[in-house]
């Protein structure tokens, strides 16, 4: 049934499509080898929270997606200054911070994404915060938003004996086309990313640029369900990005 949902079929496709010209361009583009390894990690995220969207479970997937914020943040970061990723890897930090924990301690030393107002306020981090926040708030913690998503229902019987059932798996159209539009969105802003990282380079290949418009179209005629720019597509009217 998903397979022949476009929503995945046309959307998620040409999204991993454009990750896969995306990793044939990289090698003639990529300044640091780090990037290409956030490059593969982010395209791993997109085909893991796919597979859990596809399974009923788009609060799963949201936290991969939430991590590939993370790799982007990382990306940005590295790309303004590249002694960030060697403050990243800090060995010696991670350490400490892990004995730290050992001992039932809080760790005292920050944790190395703990990035400046250079890098959170950078312009093409602007959209993916809000994703980030969003996620945050509706899944990635125990909140009353994450309890109220999920699909509970009750019957009472004769004798008001009150049964109580949670479903493990959601499969209601609309919540699975979201998650899909709002994964192919969370994508598409970090090829942006990625393609600042590169020096321009994917884009300034002709058909990644037309698989990226493609993209963007395809998401603004499937999202025409939801509110204008709910999920970071514009309505099918407006020029894509």
């Amino acid at each position: 049934a998903i397979k022949d949902c476009p929503h995945y079929s046309r959307l998620i496709e040409t999204v991993d499509r454009l990750y896969g010209t995306a990793l044939e361009l990289g090698p003639a583009h990529c300044p640091r080898l780090c990037f290409g390894k956030m490059l593969l990690m982010c395209h791993k995220s997109l085909l893991s929270s796919a597979t859990l969207i596809a399974r009923g479970q788009p609060d799963d997937a949201a936290l991969v997606s939430r991590r590939a914020i993370e790799i982007g943040h990382l990306a940005i970061a590295v790309h303004l200054d590249s002694q960030n990723y060697v403050r990243w890897l800090d060995a010696q930090r991670r350490s400490a911070r892990w004995e730290e924990r050992g001992k039932g301690q809080r760790p005292k030393s920050e944790p190395g994404h703990k990035w400046g107002k250079d890098v959170l306020e950078h312009p093409l981090l602007t959209e993916l915060r809000t994703f980030l926040g969003m996620i945050s708030d509706s899944d990635a913690h125990f909140t009353p938003e994450f309890e109220g998503n999920l699909q509970w229902s009750e019957s009472v019987t004769p004798g008001e004996t009150v049964t109580l059932v949670l479903d493990y798996f959601d499969t209601t159209k609309r919540v699975i086309h979201c998650a899909f539009l709002t994964l192919a969105a969370i994508h598409l802003k970090l090829l942006d990313v990625f393609d600042a990282c590169f020096r321009d380079g994917l884009g300034s290949d002709g058909g990644w640029r037309l698989l990226k418009t493609t993209a963007w179209a395809i998401g603004g005629e499937l999202a025409v369900e939801f509110s204008p720019g709910e999920h970071g597509f514009p309505a099918p009217s407006s020029q894509s990005p």
